[in-house]
C-alpha cells in the first residue's frame, strides 16, 4: 500500500480579522499581545454544513455503529478550532472576513507557533470536495480521530480560503481565569514572538489604525498598510 506524506507546512499562517469598530480592535489585540489563540466550537463557524459526514456501508452495518456515531457527536463538540489561510493576498478573504477591507490580517510564523503549542493540538490542511467526508473502517475504533477528519473537510466552494486549521482538545483550552474549558476558549502559546506582521486593510478606520499601530509598535511586529493601486493593491511598511 502506498504511503501518504504529510502536507508541507507553509512558513506563515494568516488570520483575517474584523476590526471595524474599536471594540473589535481591542478584542483582536488580546490574543496578539497576550500570546493565545481563540478557538471556536464548529457550530459557531460560518458554514452551516460543518461537521456533516457520511459512513461507509461496512461501518453502517457494524453492531457498535450507533455508539460510535454518538461518540463522534461528542468528540466533535470537544474540538476547539482556530482557522488560518496560507496567504494574506486573498481578495475574497479581505472582503468576507475583514468587513470589506476594514480589518486586518495577522501573520504567524508557523514554526514558532507550532513549537509554542501543546502537544494535544493538531494542525491540518482542509480538504475540499462536493460530497461530505466518508467515515469507514479506518475510524471504527477511534471516534476522536474520526471527529478531526470530519472537521478537516469543507464543501468545494470554500476552496478559495486555502484554509489550514488548528484543532485543540478541550483540555488544552482555558477560560480567561485560567481554568480548563470546552470550546470556545483560549489556547495559550507558550512562547512569544510567533506573530511576525499585521496587515491593515485599505478601509480601516483611522482611529482603529492609530490604536493598532500604537499597541503593536511596542512589540517586534511589522505593520503594513494596504494601498489600492488601479486594479490591484500594494503594501506600505508603517512600522
Amino acid at each position: 500500500m502506498a504511503k501518504i506524506d504529510l502536507p508541507v507546512l507553509p512558513p506563515r499562517l494568516y488570520r483575517y480579522r474584523n476590526v471595524s469598530t474599536m471594540e473589535l480592535a481591542e478584542q483582536e489585540l488580546g490574543p496578539v499581545l497576550e500570546h493565545y489563540l481563540w478557538c471556536s466550537n464548529y457550530r459557531a463557524l460560518n458554514d452551516p454544513m460543518e461537521g456533516f459526514y457520511g459512513t461507509s456501508p461496512w461501518l453502517a452495518k457494524q453492531s457498535n455503529f450507533e455508539r460510535l456515531a454518538n461518540e463522534i457527536v461528542v468528540r466533535k463538540s470537544l474540538v476547539g478550532i482556530c482557522c488560518f489561510s496560507d496567504t494574506y493576498e486573498n481578495e475574497l478573504m479581505w472582503a468576507h472576513y475583514t468587513a470589506n477591507y476594514s480589518g486586518i490580517c495577522i501573520a504567524y510564523s508557523t514554526s514558532e507557533l507550532r513549537s509554542g503549542l501543546d502537544d494535544r493540538v493538531h494542525i491540518v490542511r482542509v480538504a475540499y470536495d462536493g460530497q461530505p467526508p466518508r467515515i469507514g473502517r479506518d475510524y471504527s475504533n477511534c471516534p476522536e480521530r474520526a471527529a478531526r477528519a470530519i472537521l478537516s473537510h469543507k464543501k468545494a466552494p470554500w476552496l478559495y480560503e486555502r484554509e489550514w486549521r488548528l484543532m485543540a482538545n478541550s483540555d488544552a483550552l482555558t477560560t480567561s481565569s485560567g481554568n480548563s474549558a470546552p470550546p470556545p476558549g483560549r489556547l495559550p502559546i507558550a512562547r512569544t514572538g510567533s506573530v511576525k506582521a499585521v496587515y491593515l486593510g485599505s478601509r480601516i478606520k483611522d482611529e482603529v489604525k492609530d490604536k493598532l499601530v500604537t499597541e503593536l509598535s511596542k512589540r517586534k511586529i511589522a505593520i503594513h498598510a494596504m494601498k489600492v493601486s488601479g486594479y490591484g493593491h500594494d503594501w506600505m511598511r508603517v512600522k
